[in-house]
This record gives structure tokens, C-alpha cells and sequence, in this order.
């Protein structure tokens, strides 16, 4: 039944569609006979009547001999109307014969001829014009018409628009297979830009195809490299620097470097002992955090710094040398030696949250991001003109020691593969530091100060990150991350945080995605289209009477780009989403090849003996009282 119910079907439908075909080409035909015929009627009515009478008494002369014997054609006789005069009755061979006749005959035959050729010119054109009209108003029948929401169009168009409003920026995109570029919007750099893609998706290329305009423009750049790339690329010995303990190349660095005013420290114990999910209770991460500044604040009274002996301490001190040591301060509570249960509890999150510490290297000529970042001279110039002495700087959290110098260069903060899982918290602290000593500088529309983070979930929580995004647009901060798939986000900053993050990313550039959760996020930030579909129904039946075709338009709501499409995208391509009002483009873009001669990603240092068992006489010299 199946099969013949399908036979039905398809000869049904077929013949009343070759039914419906024969109706339009009769149509077709009808018009461009009317169209033709009146052409040809019109025409020949502009012959003068003379020439008509000519020809119709030479044509009935032609008739009249053509139908008896050759014999009796003498004496045939016809009705004749001279042009002047009365008729009279003439041999039809004799008007046969007659050249002005003849020449009047010829005249009209010629006409006819010409205007029947024109005629049916006119009446072919006629009916392909129908044809094709027909055609096209079919078409627009069966077009979807957009009625309000995004739209995707060409790269090439989305350029021309942002060239007519005068907002394309320096910066640019390279798509495959073009001379030309396409520019992200002018001036939108400081609304922070965000890459996604899965593994080999063309995520980092497009970081590629950024970073060296960043150089150029002459913007400094803070670079997150977990995989060696960037340096092996654009590492500038004696122009950039890098921040890796564990690389020969790199500066050194303590985190007194860093900690100039009291809530310094703050910052720093907040990014380098956080709390995980799996903990309910926040009392032993506060707890610790409150050790660790605690011990920074009074280790930061010694001539010399030494961020050694004050792991070693923190990490191997007897309870009695540690109750001494914190005596008085706000510390006190967390290290009496009655409560060991406690106290051993919080030194055991500590020792595991601070053992990036213990990677670093003691040093008196410490590296400071807080300095590289402030460093701006037209900035410290609008604080401090005329404001009192070097004492008014360091109230604002300013050293005198210059480390870094305003210029292009590019701070690295770098870790090896195996490296990464120590490191970690350091490298966040470390970034932490940099957005928080950027929203202290004066606001500047024209500073730009780059934060490029690969791999954003490569990070513990930033947790100056979200308001660094929210107000880094007033300072010049102007954020490039990527990630992977949107559950690496919540599992670090939760899910609503998450959001309110990704959120705070105004330009947008989507590779190949697989995660279910982050296509469905995609999609939505991509956004939805309500457009003006056409539906066809058709019916048919035994008599042909019920065959009929309807055709109804109903108004749909759909997304712009589906979540399974994000699955199907090539390698490097992509879609874009810039701020305002601009809409979406799909673009492949140019693979960036890696320079022929790179620089290594890693220098590893050689392995340093660790430092134990210290006793309390070795920090005498430190301040027992309680700090104001």
C-alpha cells in the first residue's frame, strides 16, 4: 500500500502540475498573439488606402486568370478603380502587366513582410518577457522577506559598511584567498574582543593574525603563553620581557614588588588562595589568606626581602615559632599553639596553595608589574604635577624604581606544560595585579593596554577580572581572550558569573564549536531572525475538480545560525559579531604561518635545592609588634 499510495501521489501532484503549466503557456500564448496581431494591424494600417486597392485589384486579377483557361485570358475582365476618376471595367491581364501596378503590389508585399517579421519578434518577446516575469514573481513568492532581527551577510559588505560609516580600524582580519582585509570596528578595541574554538578550530591563528598590529600600533601588551608559542614567535630580547621562575630569561621577581600600599596585599592573597567548589566552608581559605599578607606585611619591614625564607618558614615553622612570629597581629587567632587541630588546618591549605611561591628566587632588584603597568609617564604626569614629594607617589602606590619603560614592548608570562599546575595560581596573581594597577591610573580614551589571554580557563578565578572588563574601557584596558567551550568558565567563576563575563565582550569571533552547551550560547549571541516565510500546500483527489495548489505567507521566528552549524564549520572559519548595529559574517580566514626562524619557548633553570627546617632566630630582625 505504501508503494502505490506514493505512485498516486507523485502522478497526481505531476499531472496537475503539467495541467497548471499547459494553463500558463496558453496564457503566455494568447498575450503575445493579441500583442503581435495588434502590432501587425497597427502597421498596416499606415500603408495609404491606394496602395491596399493596388494590391487587392492585382491580387484578384492574379485569382481571376489563375482559375480559367490561358486561352480566355483576354478577354477576362474586372472591376477597375483608378486613382482618379470614375471605375470602369479593365483586363485583368492588363493590370498584371502595368509597371505602376506592379511597383504599388511590390510596396505592399514588402510592408506586409517586414511588419509580419516585427510582429512575431515583438510576440516571441512578448512571451518570454511573460515567461520570465512570471518566473521572478515566483520566485518572490517563494522568498523569505527578513522582517527585523540580525542578518548575516557577505565580509565584503560588512567592510563597505564599516568604510562608509568611517569606523573601520587598524586592526584587521585576514580572510583566505583576498587581497583586501577585513577591519574590526574603530575605537571597540577597549569593549574587549573574545575567540572561541575547539582544538585545531583556527582559535589561536586569529590571535596570530592580531598580535603583530598590536606590536605595530606601538600598544603594550600583557601576553598569557602556556604553550611557548607566542614567545617562539614575537619575543624581542631587550624589548620584552618575560615572567616565568623557572625560565633563564626571565626577570625576577618577589611579591613585595607588587605590594606597595596595605591593601596590595589583599589583592595578592585573594588571587593566589581561593576557594574551591568542593569546600562549603570559606573559613580556611580567609583564614589563610589572612597568614600569608600577614607574613608579606611583616616581612616587608626587612632591609632584605627574602620570599625563601619565608615560604620555608611558613611551610616548616614549629607551632611555637609560628604562634611567636604572629603575636599581635591580625593573624593571632589562626596560630595559637593550643588549638593545633586548627591551626595545622590552615597551615595544610596554605602550604598547598602558596608552593608556586616557593619556585621563586630570592633577589633585591625585583621586577614590578604594578610599575610596568603604571609607567605612563603622560598619566603620572596628570597625578602628580605639583603635588609634594616622593612620599605623595608612594601614597598612590607608585615607586620610584623604574622598571619598565613606556614604549611597544610585551610582558610574557609564560609556563611549560608541566609547569602549568604549579604555576598557576602565580600566573593569576600576576595578571590580577596588572588589572588591578591599570583602574588606579587616571582614565585615558587613548591609552591602550593590552591583556591577550589564549586560553582564559587556563587560569584560576581572576576576581578583579569582571570589574576589569566592566570599567578597563575608561583606563585603555582592552582584553583578547579565548577559550574552548563555555562549561571551562563556569566551572572557575560559576555560572552566573560566567555569563556576566562573556557578556562584557562587545566583539565576538566564533570558530568551530562541538560542546552542546556553548553552540546553544553561540547561537543566542548571534541572535534570531523574524522573517516572512511562504508554505505550499497541496491538494489532490480522484476528480480533478480537487486538485489545487494554496499558497500562504506566516511570520517565523528562528536563530540566525542553528547550534549544529557551529559543529560544520572548516578549519579557520569562522562567524563575527561586532557591537552596535552591525550584522553578522561568516568569514574563512588566512592560516598566519609561524616565521621560519623562532626563538625557544623555554630556558629552563636548573633545578634549586629547597630550603627547610629554618628557625625563628634567623628572623630577628623582624618586627614582632602588632601592625597599625
Amino acid at each position: 500500500m505504501p508503494f502505490i499510495k506514493t505512485i498516486t501521489q507523485g502522478g497526481q501532484v505531476h499531472i496537475h502540475q503539467l495541467r497548471m503549466l499547459k494553463q500558463i503557456l496558453i496564457a503566455g500564448f494568447v498575450v503575445a498573439f493579441i500583442v503581435g496581431g495588434g502590432h501587425f494591424i497597427w502597421k498596416s494600417l499606415l500603408l495609404p488606402a491606394n496602395d491596399w486597392r493596388i494590391a487587392y485589384e492585382t491580387y484578384w486579377a492574379k485569382f481571376l486568370l489563375t482559375t480559367v483557361p490561358s486561352e480566355k485570358h483576354k478577354n477576362i475582365r474586372q472591376l477597375y478603380i483608378p486613382p482618379q476618376g470614375k471605375p470602369y471595367r479593365r483586363s485583368s491581364l492588363s493590370i498584371l502587366q502595368d509597371l505602376v501596378l506592379k511597383k504599388a503590389t511590390l510596396r505592399v508585399e514588402k510592408h506586409l513582410e517586414l511588419t509580419g517579421y516585427k510582429s512575431l519578434k515583438l510576440a516571441g518577446w512578448t512571451y518570454l518577457s511573460i515567461m520570465g516575469f512570471w518566473f521572478i514573481f515566483g520566485l518572490a513568492q517563494k522568498r523569505t522577506q527578513h522582517q527585523r532581527g540580525n542578518t548575516l551577510v557577505p565580509w565584503k559588505h560588512l567592510r563597505t559598511m564599516l568604510r562608509r560609516k568611517r569606523e573601520a580600524s587598524d586592526l584587521k582580519l585576514y580572510p583566505a584567498k583576498a587581497w583586501s582585509k577585513l577591519p574590526l570596528v574603530k575605537h571597540k578595541e577597549t569593549s574587549h574582543i573574545l575567540i572561541t574554538g575547539t582544538t585545531g578550530s583556527g582559535k589561536t591563528n586569529a590571535f596570530h593574525h592580531l598580535l603583530p598590529q598590536i606590536r605595530k600600533r606601538g600598544d603594550r601588551a600583557i601576553v598569557l603563553d602556556v604553550t611557548g608559542d607566542y614567545v617562539s614567535r614575537y619575543y624581542k630580547e631587550g624589548k620584552d620581557i618575560i615572567l616565568n621562575p623557572l625560565d633563564q630569561r626571565s626577570r625576577p621577581w618577589h611579591p613585595w614588588a607588587d605590594c606597595h600600599l596595605d591593601s596590595h596585599y589583599d589583592v595578592l592573597a585573594e588571587s593566589l588562595i581561593q576557594s574551591k567548589d568542593s569546600s562549603n566552608d570559606p573559613f580556611w581559605d580567609n583564614a589563610s589568606r589572612m597568614v600569608l599578607k600577614t607574613a608579606l606585611r611583616k616581612f616587608a619591614y626587612q632591609e632584605n626581602k627574602d620570599i625563601e625564607k619565608l615560604t620555608a618558614f611558613l611551610l616548616s615553622a614549629s607551632d611555637k615559632e609560628f604562634e611567636d612570629f604572629f603575636k599581635g597581629t591580625e593573624a593571632a587567632t589562626f596560630a595559637f599553639k593550643n588549638s593545633e587541630k586548627t591551626t595545622h588546618s590552615i597551615r595544610s591549605v596554605l602550604s598547598y596553595q602558596i608552593e608556586c611561591l616557593r619556585q621563586l628566587e630570592p633577589t633585591q632588584n625585583s621586577f614590578s608589574i604594578r610599575n610596568w603597568v603604571m609607567n605612563d609617564p603622560p598619566s603620572l604626569l596628570r597625578i602628580f604635577i605639583g603635588q609634594g614629594p616622593l612620599s605623595l607617589l608612594r601614597s598612590f602606590g607608585v615607586t620610584s624604581r623604574q622598571s619598565a619603560m613606556r614604549s611597544e614592548g610585551l610582558l610574557f608570562i609564560t609556563a611549560r606544560a608541566d609547569q602549568r599546575q604549579t604555576l598557576t595560581p602565580l600566573i593569576s596573581a600576576w595578571m590580577d595585579i596588572a588589572l588591578n594597577a591599570l583602574m588606579i591610573l587616571p582614565e585615558d580614551q587613548k591609552r591602550r593596554l593590552w591583556f591577550i589571554i589564549d586560553e582564559l580557563a587556563a587560569l584560576q578565578k581572576l576576581p578583579r577580572l569582571q570589574a576589569g572588563l566592566a570599567e578597563g574601557r575608561k583606563y585603555g584596558g582592552c582584553l583578547l581572550a579565548g577559550f574552548q567551550s563555555k562549561p571551562q568558565l563556569e566551572e572557575i567563576y560559576g555560572r552566573n558569573a560566567a555569563e556576566a563575563i562573556l557578556d562584557l565582550f562587545n566583539t565576538k569571533i566564533f570558530f568551530r564549536c562541538t560542546e552542546p552547551s556553548t553552540q546553544a550560547w553561540i547561537s543566542k549571541v548571534l541572535g534570531d531572525k523574524e522573517e516572512i516565510e511562504p508554505t505550499e500546500n497541496i491538494s489532490y483527489g480522484a476528480n480533478s475538480m480537487r486538485d489545487g495548489v494554496s499558497l500562504s505567507h506566516h511570520t517565523r521566528q528562528k536563530p540566525l545560525v542553528l547550534p549544529t552549524e557551529l559543529s560544520q564549520l572548516k578549519d579557520l572559519e569562522c562567524y563575527l559579531k561586532y557591537p552596535g548595529d552591525y550584522p553578522c559574517t561568516k568569514l574563512q580566514t588566512k592560516y598566519k604561518r609561524a616565521p621560519f626562524f623562532k626563538k625557544k619557548a623555554f630556558l629552563l633553570k636548573p633545578e634549586r635545592k629547597r630550603v627547610y627546617n629554618l628557625q625563628l632566630s634567623e628572623f630577628q630582625d623582624v618586627k614582632k609588634e602588632k601592625l597599625e
